[in-house]
């Protein structure tokens, strides 16, 4: 979504990159079954 969010951005669609951005910081949110919460509580074994 990052890599979206500045392709979109230089490419003249900031609506489109400030989406990309806000849909990319909520999944890191450590809250039910998000990447977040995968990431903040996950077993470092299995990374």
């Amino acid at each position: 979504n990052l890599i979206l969010a500045i392709i979109g951005y230089l490419i003249g669609y900031p609506l489109f990159a400030k989406l990309n951005i806000y849909y990319a910081f909520f999944n890191m949110i450590p809250i039910s079954n998000l990447d977040g919460n995968k990431i903040f509580f996950g077993n470092l074994v299995l990374w």
